[in-house]
């Protein structure tokens, strides 16, 4: 919904201004443009997880491999833009930040689940994966 609100941004904020003098309500509901850069790097942080979450819904080719590269993407996406709000000084930013710490502690949370129950299975999986072997675990990451 906020990617379509910002697609259509240029027509809600021309709809809202022919219509402001109507009804006090569209007063209330327009954004001003701090308020739009909010919606638009909501959009730009949540992009990752839709589209994780669209691939691991509707493909029935994933395996099980696949779960550490996800979990190794969202972790640097989530410390990347925690890095970049830590030098912000507006307020909005800040709570985004506290935000995205409690988004870093859930993920690591499933994926403490993940790797402490089926560590091993996970781990052989990753290994005997021709694609991959051992290149997952030579990233700085690990």
């Amino acid at each position: 919904m906020l990617l379509r609100a910002l697609h259509l941004q240029v027509f809600i904020k021309s709809y809202i201004s022919t219509h402001e003098n109507e009804n006090t309500i569209f007063q209330k509901l327009s954004l001003n443009n701090e308020e739009w850069t909010y919606v638009w790097y909501l959009v730009e942080l949540l992009k990752s997880f839709a589209i994780f979450t669209d691939l691991l819904e509707h493909n029935r080719e994933l395996n099980i491999n696949a779960i550490y590269i996800v979990y190794d993407v969202l972790f640097f996406h989530i410390n990347d833009h925690m890095t970049v709000l830590k030098r912000k000084q507006r307020s909005w930013k800040h709570s985004l930040l506290k935000v995205l710490t409690q988004a870093w502690i859930k993920l690591f949370k499933y994926y403490a689940d993940v790797s402490h129950d089926r560590e091993l299975m996970y781990n052989l999986k990753n290994i005997i994966d021709s694609h991959q072997k051992l290149n997952l675990y030579e990233r700085s990451t690990w």
